[in-house]
């Protein structure tokens, strides 16, 4: 979790309508959500420093070609 900042700011009261915007022309490890390898309870503890409805998006553990929400 060494180097990871909490990612508060994902959540829908801090200005975006619909959560944290897409921008489809950034690779998906330049998005701000995106936090690659990250245990899931690296994630959970991230995000107790958050407000309710913050998320971050993982590289999956139990499959290597997948993903995992964390919210």
């Amino acid at each position: 979790m060494e180097g990871k900042s909490a990612p508060c700011w994902l959540s829908p009261e801090d200005g975006a309508a619909f959560g944290e915007y897409v921008n489809p022309a950034l690779p998906l490890e330049s998005q701000a959500w995106y936090h690659g390898t990250l245990s899931r309870v690296d994630a959970e503890s991230l995000l107790r420093l958050c407000r309710e409805a913050s998320y971050l998006v993982r590289n999956s553990e139990s499959s290597h070609d997948a993903f995992s929400l964390s919210l």
